[in-house]
């Protein structure tokens, strides 16, 4: 009578434990990517503005770290809609992982047309947070 209770016994726990074990989801890691943000005070572009050939902004990109360590730090262009070119690429030192902030003085060109500047902050984890200005030059 023993072993029958016995191996009734086992029965139930490996069919709990098959049943507890299949219930449990493995967490995933939530990918939550670095903080962007314009620098807003007197003196800034942080929107789209229309402005004149030959003009000068300010932009103040400011980056922080929400979950992993910043990693780097880009600035792209486009003219008048054409592909984007590299106008500035900057890889965070030790002290910089946190935060970095970046001071960016343009002079539009000379000819009426559209300039987006594109700025992106990467992370260790490869999460990548990108916000625009867009430049109308008349």
């Amino acid at each position: 009578m023993k072993i029958k209770s016995i191996d009734q016994f086992m029965a139930v726990f490996v069919a709990a434990s098959v049943i507890l074990l299949s219930s449990c989801k493995k967490e995933e890691d939530e990918r939550v990517p670095p903080d962007l943000s314009f620098n807003m005070g007197v003196g800034y572009t942080f929107a789209e503005k229309t402005v004149l050939v030959d003009d000068s902004v300010i932009i103040g990109a400011i980056a922080t770290r929400k979950e992993d360590d910043l990693k780097s730090f880009n600035i792209s262009v486009l003219y008048d809609g054409a592909l984007a070119a590299n106008y500035f690429t900057y890889f965070m030192t030790a002290a910089e992982t946190g935060y970095y902030a970046k001071e960016l003085r343009i002079k539009t060109r000379s000819q009426t047309g559209t300039e987006k500047w594109i700025f992106s902050v990467t992370d260790k984890d490869g999460n990548i947070t990108q916000k625009t200005i867009t430049l109308t030059v008349q």
